[in-house]
């Protein structure tokens, strides 16, 4: 079915939706899961001020119709109103219902549910026990939202309740999308051929598939109260002018991610459109429509509790003729996830070009992020090939990336910083390793030094495991009297001792041993004060 607009409150929710389900796609530790019971929270409480709501504009009518003598039209729209509130209310039961089953015994604590990670009791309330029959909760719920959405759709596009002059309504969207249905999944090919229910609740932990319900809970009431409003619009409800005027703010959620968008609203009750008020949101003056004032500003904190959440305020202020109205906008800034990715998974190496991928999952696709270490005296950071990629340098033992998006503090994680471990030295004859208990038969005209990196540190930074001799000495001996040398600058050298005999012994003196850096420049392995010796007997 085509659908008007969703409300800025409704495309908040949705977002928040989105981002859980993307963080779900991931293997989420157990901090990720309190913040969807945090989240699960939010929403409850969003709903419950809804339904509020609700009661209280269908008082308003009733006490317009009886205000204005009880006319027919008026008492069938207000009749019409109470069935909706009706049905909205057996939805919520049946929600809390099927709560109560998934989250099974709560922890006396936290009041979290015991089974919160628990998959198979999503799959078994939800979608049931066997295979095919779709004999799970979650099809008895699909069916009765369908009903309730039915419902509504005959009063809101009923010509008798739309004022003269007026467009029809377009029909409320359906809140029960299969895959192909669902314009976000129809091209996901994980997602192909699935019903509403498995797309909600397949695969999902319990405290998720509880979110989900108050997700959806949350597009029950946006319906209703949608409804309600055309309702009261039939009996002047819309325009009643009320003796006591209160403020109020209202948010997709109260937990908000660093650097994602904070959302909202912030309103007069029952607001009338010969009012002209003039809101400021922390001392902002914030543009009107439909009587409300919309804000939308990206949100950071740097002091999280131990929770990983950080409590904010706006402060808030309505001017209505000769009243000024201020209260507190609150707001809670949960700490992002940010994941490191790079093949040298336990720690970074000391003078080398570390690639590093750094995203954050809770962000999606408002990640911008810039990178940088604690000092400059902790090592170089450039930026890499895609914008989640940077290149690090470290110069100490322990580095910390700061993480920033479009300039707002994410977050800060220590790495740990190893040497370069030192790559083994072998002479080589004939391409072949010099074996120094046998030796050679006679006198080699030439040797190779051979510089093997250590293999983990190779397969890790292969750029970097690149190597340069840059001096070595070859020295014939006899007995213990030196009798030939040869200095050589090149890994291999040409000796061609031409007074070797057999029971010399040739002494190679390796000097000399860098190792390439990827952006320039060398950095030296072996060196005049810690050669490597080798003998090689002469047969």
């Amino acid at each position: 079915m085509a659908g008007g607009k969703e409300t800025p409150r409704q495309k908040l929710i949705s977002l928040m939706y989105l981002v859980l389900m993307a963080m779900l796609a991931m293997n989420v530790s157990a901090a990720v899961l309190d913040k969807f019971f945090y989240l699960d929270k939010s929403l409850k409480h969003a709903v419950d001020q809804e339904h509020i709501s609700s009661g209280k504009l269908i008082s308003s009518m009733a006490d317009k119709v009886i205000e204005r003598k009880n006319k027919p039209k008026e008492v069938k729209a207000l009749d019409m109103a109470r069935k909706v509130r009706e049905g909205s209310s057996n939805l919520s039961k049946k929600i809390e219902e099927i709560r109560i089953k998934l989250a099974g015994e709560l922890d006396e604590k936290t009041g979290k549910p015991k089974q919160m990670k628990n998959t198979d009791i999503t799959a078994t309330v939800m979608i049931g026990v066997k295979e095919g029959k779709n004999d799970g909760l979650g099809y008895k719920l699909e069916e009765a939202m369908d009903e309730y959405v039915n419902l509504l759709n005959t009063i809101y596009t009923d010509t008798a309740f739309t004022a003269k002059g007026k467009k029809v309504n377009e029909p409320l969207t359906t809140l029960t999308p299969s895959a192909k249905e669902d314009p976000e999944l129809k091209n996901d090919d994980h997602q192909i051929g699935k019903d509403w229910v498995n797309v909600n609740f397949e695969g999902s932990p319990v405290i998720a598939a509880l979110a989900t319900l108050s997700e959806k809970e949350s597009k029950i009431v946006e319906y209703e109260q949608k409804v309600l409003r055309h309702l009261a619009k039939m009996v002047g409800a819309d325009d009643i002018s009320f003796d006591k005027i209160v403020g109020m703010s209202r948010l997709k959620s109260s937990i908000v991610a660093a650097g994602t968008e904070i959302e909202g609203e912030i309103f007069v009750t029952a607001f009338s459109t010969s009012m002209t008020p003039t809101m400021k949101l922390d001392g902002r003056v914030l543009p009107i429509e439909d009587g409300m004032g919309k804000f939308k500003n990206k949100v950071s904190a740097k002091n999280y509790d131990e929770n990983g959440f950080a409590k904010k305020v706006y402060k808030a202020e309505i001017i209505l003729d000769d009243k000024v109205l201020k209260f507190d906008v609150d707001y809670v800034v949960s700490k992002p996830v940010i994941e490191i990715k790079s093949k040298s998974v336990s720690s970074l190496y000391k003078d080398c070009a570390n690639i590093l991928e750094v995203n954050v999952p809770a962000l999606g696709s408002f990640y911008n992020p810039t990178f940088t270490l604690g000092s400059s005296s902790e090592g170089v950071v450039k930026k890499g090939s895609s914008s989640n990629t940077v290149m690090i340098i470290p110069k100490k033992p322990t580095v910390n990336l700061n993480v920033k998006n479009d300039g707002l503090d994410i977050g800060s994680e220590p790495l740990q910083v190893r040497l370069v471990p030192k790559p083994t030295i072998e002479v080589h004859y004939k391409g072949r390793p010099v074996d120094q208990k046998r030796g050679v038969e006679g006198s080699p005209r030439s040797l190779t030094i051979k510089v093997i990196p250590e293999p983990e540190f190779k397969k890790s930074l292969p750029k970097d495991a690149n190597y340069l001799v840059t001096e070595w000495e070859a020295i014939l001996v006899r007995g213990k009297r030196p009798v030939d040398k040869r200095t050589l600058s090149s890994a291999t050298g040409t000796i061609n001792f031409s007074s070797a005999r057999a029971g010399d012994r040739i002494l190679v003196e390796v000097k000399g041993v860098a190792r390439k850096k990827v952006l320039g420049g060398t950095d030296p392995v072996i060196t005049e004060k810690n050669p490597v010796l080798f003998n090689i007997p002469l047969n």
